[in-house]
């Protein structure tokens, strides 16, 4: 009665997850309640939980965080004289972001068709939410203007970059899926343009540098990763798939050359910046979208010196930010680990990139005994390295899409890596 009981629990867990991963990004609501369900069917199985997780690394790592937030709420609290005091909802923010062992967990003795049905989810509803965000009555002068789809348009733009990432990634297994009727290929390929064209076009649309950027990083560190690892695999499905990713192409290119005078305005808009940048000097640095920057990212150093080991409290970078007129209007540094070195200093920053490169670590180091796919592990690097060049010169760390993303990508990350999936499933 207890192994049905289970059964039933885990596909209820497995719903909840796909529609946490379908509504992440489109819209908050249901996203939470498939978080929130996710975390009461998990302690609702405590047990099973605690005998699967007891002797994973990064299980203890997860909760070596929690400690540590709730410990530096406590002690900065309690502090005196307090400047800036600890904000709940951030401290709550970035509990939730070491909940990704619940997903891992979820997946746990899957195949591996069902954690990419996971990461499919997450694109259909972020290409849906690009769809349902377009201002329709106006759709003429779509690319006169940069394109926000009802987030951070910087935010757009990095998530757009890892689907477009994916679908090329991805596209083997998706005609491998099909199977061999020319027919189901010819559609599969269809929706497949489909997806890259509303993809690379919102892509381009949000003007993010930052996010252009992450993508080549991504793209060539992917490539070259495969090189080394793969040639053969890589010559191989170059061969099979060269028809495809060539019409894929042909439609980038062609959106490029469409859109050719945003880009090149976009690039160059703060070209007259850049010297003045090394000089670090903030007198000498205009306020410029670029320059802004720099100016948020010497204040931050400046901050986090005053209060190196601990920071000065979780959610203290606005109000650090006000304490300059010129940098009031900003919510955070437009830097994730500024962001985190200000807010929780030195030994916070440390933890965070420590969970960050053992779940790199344990990811290459099941690649090289077998246990990834090329697909699967290229994507994740790829993810990964995209994830963190942007975070260089933005932040979404606890804001509902990008924990979102971060929840995923550390839940997968640490499932495949743990050899916690089938390769093949009898039911999938």
């Amino acid at each position: 009665m207890q192994l049905i009981m289970n059964g039933i629990l885990d596909k209820i867990s497995l719903g909840n997850l796909w529609l946490f991963s379908l509504f992440g990004w489109l819209g908050t609501s249901l996203s939470t309640l498939g978080g929130i369900m996710l975390v009461l069917l998990t302690a609702v199985r405590a047990p099973v939980f605690w005998r699967d997780m007891r002797h994973q690394p990064l299980f203890w790592y997860s909760i070596v965080l929690i400690s540590f937030f709730l410990g530096h709420y406590v002690i900065l609290r309690y502090q005196q004289p307090l400047a800036v005091p600890p904000d709940l909802d951030v401290l709550e923010g970035f509990i939730l972001l070491c909940f990704f062992s619940v997903i891992a967990w979820v997946l746990k003795g899957k195949s591996l068709s069902l954690v990419r049905s996971v990461l499919v989810l997450a694109a259909i509803g972020l290409l849906a939410s690009f769809v349902l965000h377009i201002d329709w009555a106006d759709i003429a002068s779509f690319f006169e203007k940069r394109q926000s789809f009802g987030k951070a348009a910087i935010a757009q733009g990095l998530y757009a970059g890892l689907v477009l990432f994916g679908f090329f990634v991805f596209l083997a297994s998706l005609l491998d899926l099909v199977g061999n009727r020319k027919w189901k290929k010819i559609v599969a390929i269809a929706f497949w343009l489909i997806g890259v064209i509303v993809a690379a076009t919102a892509f381009l649309a949000t003007q993010s540098r930052g996010a252009w950027g992450a993508f080549i990083v991504a793209i060539i560190v992917a490539f070259f990763g495969a090189m080394v690892h793969c040639p053969h695999a890589l010559y191989t499905n170059g061969k099979r798939l060269a028809l495809p990713l060539i019409l894929g192409a042909i439609f980038m290119v062609g959106l490029v050359v469409y859109y050719q005078e945003a880009i090149f305005d976009r690039l160059l808009q703060d070209s007259s910046v850049y010297e003045q940048l090394i000089t670090v000097d903030r007198e000498s640095i205009p306020y410029s979208s670029v320059g802004r920057r720099a100016h948020m990212w010497i204040y931050g150093i400046q901050c986090w010196m005053e209060r190196p080991m601990l920071g000065w409290g979780v959610g203290s970078a606005q109000p650090l930010l006000k304490q300059d007129p010129n940098l009031a209007i900003h919510p955070h540094f437009h830097n994730t680990y500024i962001q985190i070195l200000v807010e929780t200093g030195l030994v916070g920053l440390l933890l965070f990139c420590g969970l960050v490169l053992l779940l790199l670590f344990s990811l290459c180091n099941s690649f090289k005994k077998g246990n990834i796919p090329l697909d699967i592990f290229i994507f994740l690097i790829g993810a990964w390295v995209m994830v963190l060049t942007w975070s260089l010169i933005d932040t979404r760390l606890i804001h509902y899409d990008g924990r979102f993303l971060w929840l995923l990508l550390m839940g997968v990350t640490m499932v495949v890596s743990q050899g916690w999936l089938r390769r093949k499933s009898k039911s999938a």
